[in-house]
């Protein structure tokens, strides 16, 4: 889907210095090689909008607030100036009390006070007849809130009166004035859908923002605009326009911040998809015993979900059980985490927080999205931390992704992992996600991210989530050790937290207990599970399928190029959740000749 981009500018694309930085101009130009427009919507004149339009090679201008928009070429699409009899009146009314006028025209602009000449950039006179003939679109006035509501009083009935707190400024236009209504005006014209993007700072752009499919507000926006406007970039001198649209549209941008990373270990909880979480209790409780010591920051005990305790099993049926196991243990500088699945928990019993599991992660399919959020609200409300884990989050469109953190950002949870269910994330798709969240999560939500090994690029995303991290908060990276989870594994622990102690210059993590794991403990499952690579996997990923298929082919002892055919005859609607029958159909027709 095409945008037209949508950008105020002061305050907005300009910095303090009233300039549009080159890297903006770069970006704006990269949008537009992918098909987007952009629009500048101002409050300033037509005349002092022509040079930034220009620079930018903006597809339209919508000048005046909307009263005043043509297109590249000059064509005219809309105007709007006052009456001349109106215009008569303001001008009249305005003198009779002492005010000086600025008064706004297409090609020229006046003020009655050479003071002002600083906001017009043009032609000092005095008020006349001469001015009185123009067409005007605004009128500007100096004043505090108390003459503000003194003209607003007075010309109710023949303009729109707003005051800029910013610029201590009056501004008078058009009855019915309105960004957004400009806006519209050139949407009606197009042959093709677009979307809408907006950025704006101050009261001017609040429709705009609010009516838009996607409203940005800066960083430095007005009280107004940060009361209601959710979605934030940086601010107008630090190219926040830029940041947001480099991001949005998988351009290149990184900011680096290599001291916030955590580590959660899921081995018990994701490896348990091989054994039915049956690891025994004594492995459970080794595993535990030396994650602790190794000094990992999050250690996820297991599932949470409907079932009979057994001490033998990395499943619960509640908290206190995962207490009754974690009883025994100094968690140190480590915490506990459970992770559940909204269609195999009842939320309703979960305990209040009160113990040493401090962490609940919700999990949910796409078409279980209102029931994931629900849960969540009921984790926080119970005082755990709560992580939003959406399965199979890379095959969001961009659009879905938005959406969803709408939602998201309405019950403010502590953390949002990006789970990459199939391993199909290439670097290029990682980081649009990421950058993404960056943008758009609530400030004080953590990032998190799981990872598969199907196209062996975990730790590459890893490192790019690492590079990418602009938020002063913590970064959540999920791993195993020795990658243990369903084939063909997870992002190794061992890798992880030997590459975080040299980042840091730090033995942050004490190795030689994961060696300890991975020489014992992981020798031992290895007996009798299998969690290796296989290209298999990297086919269904490739395919954005899901990686059972792979499994139930190499099962059938198929070479590779059987195994492409059968894949590539799967219908779209049936890759994203694995359907026995589905697989089983297509199987046998390329086995019988009849694909």
């Amino acid at each position: 889907m095409n945008y037209f981009i949508i950008v105020d500018l002061d305050g907005t694309l300009l910095n303090n210095k009233g300039k549009i930085s080159s890297y903006t101009k770069r970006i704006l130009a990269d949008c537009k090689m992918c098909n987007n427009k952009i629009i500048i919507s101002t409050s300033r004149s037509y005349k002092r909008t022509i040079e930034y339009a220009n620079y930018i090679d903006a597809d339209y201008i919508s000048a005046f607030n909307g009263n005043f928009i043509c297109d590249q070429k000059y064509n005219v699409i809309y105007h709007n100036s006052f009456p001349k009899k109106t215009s008569k009146e303001i001008i009249r009314i305005l003198k009779q009390n002492n005010y000086d006028i600025i008064s706004e025209n297409l090609y020229s602009s006046f003020c009655t006070n050479n003071s002002d000449i600083d906001i017009i950039e043009d032609t000092t006179l005095t008020i006349s007849k001469a001015i009185e003939s123009y067409d005007n679109y605004k009128f500007l006035v100096r004043g505090s809130k108390k003459d503000y509501d003194i003209i607003k009083n007075k010309i109710i009935d023949l303009a729109d009166v707003s005051y800029d707190n910013k610029n201590h400024l009056i501004r008078i236009l058009p009855k019915e004035t309105n960004k957004w209504n400009g806006i519209l005006k050139i949407l009606e014209k197009q042959k093709k859908k677009y979307k809408t993007m907006v950025f704006g700072d101050d009261l001017s752009d609040l429709e705009s923002l609010k009516n838009s499919d996607i409203g940005i507000r800066m960083e430095n926006s007005s009280k107004e605009i940060n009361d209601n406007i959710k979605f934030s970039t940086f601010s107008n001198n630090d190219d926040g326009v830029a940041k947001f649209l480099c991001n949005y549209f998988n351009l290149i941008h990184s900011q680096v911040n290599y001291e916030n990373i955590k580590i959660l270990d899921c081995s018990l909880r994701d490896g348990g998809h091989l054994n039915k979480s049956m690891f025994g209790k004594k492995t459970i409780e080794n595993f535990i015993y030396k994650l602790i010591k190794a000094n990992i920051d999050i250690i996820e005990v297991g599932f949470l979900e409907d079932c009979v305790y057994d001490s033998d099993v990395a499943k619960f049926p509640n908290v206190s059980s995962a207490e009754k196991l974690l009883s025994k243990y100094n968690s140190c500088n480590s915490i506990f985490s459970l992770l559940t699945q909204v269609d195999k928990f009842n939320i309703n019993n979960l305990e209040k927080c009160s113990g040493k599991v401090k962490m609940i992660r919700v999990s949910f399919h796409d078409n279980l999205i209102s029931d994931g959020i629900e849960y969540c609200k009921k984790v926080k409300e119970l005082g755990y931390i709560c992580s939003v884990n959406p399965i199979n989050f890379s095959s969001y469109s961009n659009e879905r992704v938005v959406d969803l953190i709408r939602q998201v950002n309405e019950i403010n949870p502590d953390v949002f992992s990006i789970v990459d269910t199939f391993g199909m994330f290439l670097n290029k798709d990682f980081k649009n996600k990421l950058s993404l969240l960056n943008h758009l999560l609530n400030e004080n939500i953590k990032i998190g991210i799981h990872l598969h090994n199907n196209l062996s690029q975990p730790f590459s995303s890893a490192q790019l989530l690492i590079e990418n991290n602009t938020f002063k908060q913590d970064i959540i990276i999920d791993t195993s050790v020795s990658g243990i989870g369903r084939s063909p594994g997870n992002l190794k622990t061992e890798v992880m937290t030997h590459y975080i102690n040299d980042l840091t210059n730090k033995r942050k993590y004490k190795l030689e207990n994961i060696y300890s794991i991975m020489e014992n403990e992981i020798l031992r499952l290895k007996k009798h599970l299998n969690w290796e690579e296989d290209f298999a996997y990297s086919m269904t990923a490739f395919r954005r399928m899901h990686r059972t298929y792979a499994e139930y082919l190499l099962d059938k002892n198929l070479s590779y190029l059987q195994m492409e055919k059968i894949l590539n005859s799967i219908p779209e609607e049936n890759k994203g959740r694995f359907n026995e029958k589905i697989i089983k159909e297509y199987y046998e027709k390329y086995m019988d000749g009849r694909l």
